[in-house]
């Protein structure tokens, strides 16, 4: 579902020519932060996150990961790549 929803904002921008602002507000472009949530709560839930987010240097790759990937993210000021790949990063 989260690569649907993705492949949906990218076909609405590239294909029907969506703005920025009927991306941000339509609620089909924007379930995929829901479902990030849903995600993460069954992870922990499972004891997934546990095992991958264990206490140490593992721990810390994936907050300086998590904080190159956001900091990329508002770094780069395209519409397109607002519109598209930013709301899922």
């Amino acid at each position: 579902m989260l690569l649907l929803i993705l492949l949906w904002r990218i076909v609405r921008v590239f294909g029907f020519g969506s703005y920025e602002w009927a991306i941000y507000s339509a609620t089909e472009t924007r379930f995929d932060s829901l479902l990030f949530g849903c995600l993460f709560t069954q992870m922990k839930g499972q004891g997934l996150s546990a095992r991958l987010f264990r206490r140490g240097g593992v721990q810390h790759l994936w907050v300086l990961a998590g904080l190159v990937l956001l900091l990329t993210s508002f770094a780069l000021r395209g519409g397109t790549f607002r519109s598209t790949l930013r709301y899922s990063v």
